[in-house]
């Protein structure tokens, strides 16, 4: 009997030393996948391979390292540790695939991705984090085409999350319409707008950048209809800021817009619209009353600037400077409230406002608008 227990030593020392490789093994992929999910990239890629020889699972030893060395910007050897995982027999040639793809993409290489990409569909077309990948690819590319034509597959397969499906979706109509807007191809723009589905066209960032771009391409009575059957179903400042920028006949613009102030009475977006609609009607007491009033509740820099060309057109040079050095002083506190780079006007219904400037103080914006509006209604 000893002699038999003697016989079979090396044999369970054997399994023993085998048994202790393979936990080494594990051990270090789990180490080293812990320190990866932590943020120590360093750590991660030194633990995952300090014993990838004696791991049943090596490939997934060097895809984990190459993710860590990809964080630490070191992409070459992150290539080298996919060309690795990738020689290994057998290998997964989804996940090799999506690691190489990945280390491309860090380095914003989309054209070799999207090589690569391409060989992973024709293996996988239905894998989700494919077909995310794709589209990061195309989006990056600016292939807003190629974007559209994967949402029904992206949506089938859940690829991403409602929420962000629908943002890339309207993000890719409204880089086409803008496209065409910058080579001043109406038919493009419109075209682009035709394909938008009947279920997004209400949607405001859609609409904005559709009239926007007509009145880039001088369709500015198109750019009108729109407006105005848009705000007819709900009010939206965007578009009626840009309503003020629509050159038709500023008359009929003005008069429109009017109705619109019973129910929108302290609207700074509206009262910034009426003034300008105003100053192209010639209507200079009606525009300076409108532009006051849009100050006195929300005082923005280009709205001091619209009021400083009156003034200055007017003769009042002097009006016209404090008006200016109001706009900047604004221009300048809301860049340092934001920490934002180098001053600028900012415009828009949507720019920062700002503290009021010490000769109109905060107390009084209120009280300033109804006086400037019936004086406006007045003349």
């Amino acid at each position: 009997r000893v002699l038999i227990r003697t016989g079979r030593l090396p044999r369970a020392m054997r399994r023993w030393r085998e048994n202790r490789r393979r936990s080494r093994g594990r051990r270090s992929l789990a180490d080293g996948l812990v320190a990866l999910a932590e943020g120590r990239w360093r750590d991660a890629e030194d633990r995952l391979l300090r014993h990838v020889s004696n791991s049943d699972v090596p490939a997934l030893h060097y895809l984990a390292a190459a993710r860590a060395a990809q964080r630490q910007g070191a992409f070459a050897r992150g290539d080298d540790y996919v060309r690795r995982a990738r020689a290994l027999p057998p290998h997964s040639p989804v996940a090799v695939g999506i690691a190489d793809v990945e280390l491309c993409l860090a380095v914003n290489q989309y054209d070799r991705a999207l090589t690569k990409a391409r060989e992973l569909y024709v293996l996988a077309p239905k894998h989700p984090h494919v077909l995310q990948l794709m589209m990061r690819i195309h989006c990056g590319l600016r292939d807003w085409d190629q974007v559209l034509r994967l949402m029904p597959e992206l949506r089938k397969y859940r690829a991403a999350d409602h929420d962000e499906l629908l943002t890339v979706e309207k993000t890719a109509y409204m880089e086409l319409m803008a496209a065409a807007a910058r080579t001043k191809d109406l038919h493009g723009v419109q075209g682009a707008w035709q394909r938008v589905p009947k279920e997004l066209r209400s949607q405001e960032a859609l609409l904005q950048e559709y009239v926007r771009d007509l009145v880039v391409c001088d369709a500015n009575v198109e750019a009108n209809a729109v407006v105005c059957q848009s705000l007819l179903k709900r009010w939206y400042q965007p578009l009626v800021y840009l309503y003020g920028l629509v050159e038709d006949d500023a008359v009929l613009q003005l008069g429109r817009a009017e109705g619109w102030l019973p129910e929108h009475r302290d609207d700074p977006t509206l009262l910034l619209t009426l003034g300008r609609l105003s100053i192209r009607a010639n209507l200079w007491g009606k525009a300076r009353s409108y532009l006051e009033a849009s100050l006195a509740i929300d005082p923005k820099p280009e709205t001091y600037k619209e009021l400083g060309d009156l003034l200055n057109h007017l003769g009042d040079g002097a009006g016209a400077m404090d008006c200016y050095r109001r706009g900047l002083a604004l221009t300048a506190a809301v860049a340092a409230k934001s920490s934002a780079a180098p001053p600028k006007i900012v415009t828009g219904p949507d720019a920062g406002g700002g503290t009021a400037p010490a000769a109109l103080p905060v107390a009084d914006k209120r009280l300033l608008a109804p006086v400037a509006l019936d004086h406006a209604a007045s003349l």
